[in-house]
Parts: C-alpha cells; sequence; structure tokens
C-alpha cells in the first residue's frame, strides 16, 4: 500500500494493481473506488499516513462494479457510514442483484487468458453485496468537492462511469475508462477485452472524454497525469487507436 498527494486535496492509495482516490470535500471526505475485498483496511491507514481518518468519508463514488474497484464497498460503508453513488446498470451488480457480466471473449489472447480471469476471481469469491444510495447517470453534477461533474463512459463496463472535479483546473477521475501503463490508452486496447464488455463502446469513451478540458487524470491502473491530460487524450484518440 502506497499513499500519495496527487495535488492539494486530491489523494491517491494504490493497493496492489489499483488505485483509489479520496477528495477534500467541505463536508468531509469523498473516496472514489474501494478496491478489493479487505481492500478497506489499506484505504483507512494510507489515509492515516496522509493525517485523515476513514471516518470522515461522506461519500463514495463507484467508477464500475468489477471487484477490483468495488470489492471493499461493503466493509468501507460499515466503516464510515457513507453515502455510495454508481450508475443505475452496474448498481444492480454492487447489489448482488443482477450476476456480474464478463465479456464475449473473440481474440486468442482474450480466449486463453479469459476464462483464467474468471475462475481466479471465483476463487476469491463475488464481493459482498453492498448499498447503492445514489444513482447517477450522464450530465448531473455531484454539488460536493466544489461540484463533479458525472460522465458515462460506457464499455469497460456498461455502467461505467468517469468523474470530472471541476475545481483548480480540472481533475478527471478516469476509473477504468482509460489506463496509463506505457502510455494512455482505452482498456480497449491489447488485451483490455478481457475484462472489457464492449471494445467498441470503450474506444468511444475513450475519444469522448477527450473532448472535455481538464488538466489533470487519474487513473484506476497507472500513473497521474498532473498537466496537460485533455490534450493528451485528444492526441492518443487522433491517432484513430485509443
Amino acid at each position: 500500500m502506497k499513499a500519495t498527494t496527487v495535488v492539494p486535496g486530491v489523494y491517491r492509495i494504490k493497493h496492489g494493481f489499483v488505485s483509489s482516490y479520496v477528495v477534500e470535500s467541505d463536508d468531509g471526505l469523498v473516496l472514489v473506488d474501494t478496491g478489493e475485498p479487505k481492500d478497506d483496511e489499506d484505504i483507512a491507514e494510507g489515509l492515516r499516513l496522509l493525517g485523515r481518518e476513514a471516518a470522515l468519508i461522506r461519500h463514495i463514488l463507484v467508477t464500475h462494479h468489477h471487484p477490483d474497484h468495488m470489492g471493499g464497498l461493503a466493509a468501507m460503508v460499515r466503516r464510515t457510514g457513507a453515502s455510495v453513488y454508481a450508475h443505475p446498470v452496474d448498481a444492480g451488480v454492487v447489489r448482488g442483484d443482477t450476476p456480474r457480466q464478463w465479456p464475449q471473449w473473440q481474440g486468442v489472447v482474450a480466449r486463453v487468458l479469459g476464462p483464467l480471469v474468471v475462475r481466479m476471481n471465483a476463487r476469491g469469491g463475488e464481493p459482498e453485496p453492498a448499498q447503492v444510495d445514489v444513482e447517477v447517470d450522464e450530465g448531473q453534477r455531484l454539488p460536493f468537492a466544489g461540484g463533479i461533474r458525472v460522465i458515462h463512459t460506457p464499455g469497460h463496463t456498461r455502467g461505467h462511469l468517469s468523474f470530472l472535479l471541476e475545481r483548480d483546473g480540472g481533475t478527471l477521475l478516469v476509473g477504468d475508462a482509460a489506463v496509463n501503463l506505457a502510455g494512455i490508452r482505452s482498456p480497449a486496447g491489447r488485451a483490455g477485452e478481457i475484462v472489457t464488455e464492449d471494445m467498441p463502446a470503450a474506444a468511444r469513451s475513450f475519444r469522448r472524454l477527450g473532448e472535455f478540458d481538464f488538466e489533470k487524470a487519474v487513473f484506476g491502473h497507472g500513473e497521474p497525469i498532473l498537466s496537460g491530460a485533455s490534450e493528451r487524450f485528444r492526441r492518443r484518440a487522433g491517432r484513430g487507436r485509443s
């Protein structure tokens, strides 16, 4: 586990291969994604290292239903009593009402590795179902932390959300609508179809993110971009192979 300040008032807690983010707000803290089951302990410890307490979390934003992003959600809700926000489509999976969907593997790599991913997930068990208090969708603005715009970025999952923190030049909380691993790209690239439900939709969502203006971007997987982030998205999308 590693806890760092991305920019003033935005913190990254990296646990394993995934990162969660914490945003300072007037009424406490906003947590974006909760990692794997039991990662609530890492998040709480990361906050202590940053001089904050998990008890201050008032809002939890869920980018999508994959276990590495919402596995610790139920435990974190018990720990904090925070309100949970998710897209209506993915909310059913988070609550345990809808079975988790896996992609239809087409490519050779995906056909070989996809079933392995499912078996690994099954060994750990499905994440504990968790409440979703507020279902949010495209164009809504959450009235805390200086304003957070909700952007529906389907593809990786049908209900995937990204969140645009509007203050200080804009910080895009990407979730898995893009990754920054050896360069910024859509999760539909390379072997992304292993865990991406709709590859064409994911590519469209990646291109659309470049239509917004934001100085910084932070990712579920990969390192933050701290300047000129939206231009980086536009340049990458302009190459025609996001």
